[in-house]
């Protein structure tokens, strides 16, 4: 921003999402570090600024037995590979090596053939495709939040390692669009952590593994400052931030554990009971199709056997009606005419009265 750059030029130069772009500007705005111009336009107040690195993010060699605040991050074991717009012939990296007066070593394995050296205290391995960078093991980057200090790291790789080692060769390392990279390893550490702490006293410690089969989460005493880590190559920063908020949850609310299981029990009774009630229910609404089903076969049949009597009352009547010469022949089917429902009874008296009244 110093510089004058707009926000969708400062991702491409660093490499970083717009989401994460937003979210250290919104932080910044906040911490009165900056001030909105115009659109895109900012302005850097300096003694703003020094105050919220000062607070926020710090880069310090890590010392044995060094304590820190419970609420900070520890950052550090990063490993980023830079994929380079060319290739490097063995050539031109040995070239490259002599001429700046690096030492180096030789990583031959069958496939892959990288040179090895120390740079800014970095280890890094030069190959013909791509440099791969790690991040010095006796440096950590310390934040309030994972996913601050793993942009802090990447910046900080980016211009103290990638712009100086770009000055050297002498060309762009990245294309006009920005630096492709991906990130190789990735740990963020709540330090101080009691469940570690209590973990170590009773000489345990944990590793939880996700569903995609690589561990995730551990407790580690590496640097005696009782740590539980996100190490997940992929998700470590937005883990570690869910556990401090989870954490920090638990201590604002006062909800322990066993309380979070007993919920989860409970929750499950009720859902599997809500299950079971469903199933009762569907088996209910199976059992009442059927019968419907039933009912409306037997309609059909009953349909059929009023059509059928309908048209033998009908055959009946009109039996009767030209049989008869007379209305004393009437008599003679008596037997008939008992049986007949009083619809056809009218029927009949009412054709009988037109043939005689026509005659």
């Amino acid at each position: 921003m110093e510089e004058g750059f707009y926000p969708a030029q400062i991702c491409k130069k660093l490499g970083v999402s717009k989401q994460n772009l937003n979210r250290r500007i919104r932080e910044l705005k906040k911490q009165k570090v900056i001030k909105k111009l115009a659109y895109g336009v900012w302005e850097v107040t300096q003694k703003n600024k020094r105050s919220f690195v000062e607070k926020n993010i710090t880069v310090t060699k890590l010392k044995k037995h060094e304590k820190t605040s419970v609420e900070k991050i520890r950052g550090h074991g990063y490993q980023f590979t830079l994929n380079l717009p060319f290739k490097l012939s063995e050539y031109e990296r040995k070239t490259f090596l002599k001429k700046n007066k690096i030492e180096f070593k030789i990583n031959d394995r069958k496939t892959w053939k990288s040179y090895s050296f120390i740079f800014k205290e970095w280890r890094i391995w030069l190959s013909n495709k791509s440099i791969i960078c790690f991040f010095p093991k006796n440096k950590s980057i310390y934040g309030t939040d994972a996913e601050d200090v793993l942009d802090e790291a990447i910046f900080r790789w980016l211009e103290n390692v990638i712009k100086p080692l770009q000055s050297l060769f002498g060309k762009r390392l990245g294309r006009k669009e920005g630096y492709s990279f991906k990130i190789g390893a990735q740990h963020h550490a709540l330090v101080n952590s009691l469940m570690a702490k209590k973990l170590y006293a009773e000489g345990k410690r944990f590793n939880i593994v996700g569903k995609d089969g690589k561990v995730w989460w551990i407790t580690d005493m590496s640097h005696n400052i009782d740590e539980e880590e996100g190490i997940h190559a992929q998700t470590s920063a937005t883990d570690t931030n869910k556990v401090h908020r989870m954490y920090n949850s638990v201590k604002e609310t006062g909800m322990t554990f066993h309380d979070v299981i007993q919920g989860f029990d409970k929750t499950n009774k009720i859902i599997n009971g809500l299950a079971e009630a469903n199933q009762d229910y569907a088996e209910n609404i199976k059992s009442h199709v059927k019968a419907m089903q039933k009912l409306g076969e037997g309609i059909e049949i009953l349909n059929k056997k009023l059509g059928q009597m309908q048209n033998k009352s009908e055959d009946v009547v009109n039996q009767i009606v030209n049989s008869i010469t007379s209305i004393a022949d009437l008599i003679n089917y008596d037997y008939l005419i008992k049986n007949l429902t009083d619809d056809d009874k009218r029927r009949l008296s009412d054709e009988i009265m037109n043939k005689f009244n026509a005659h």
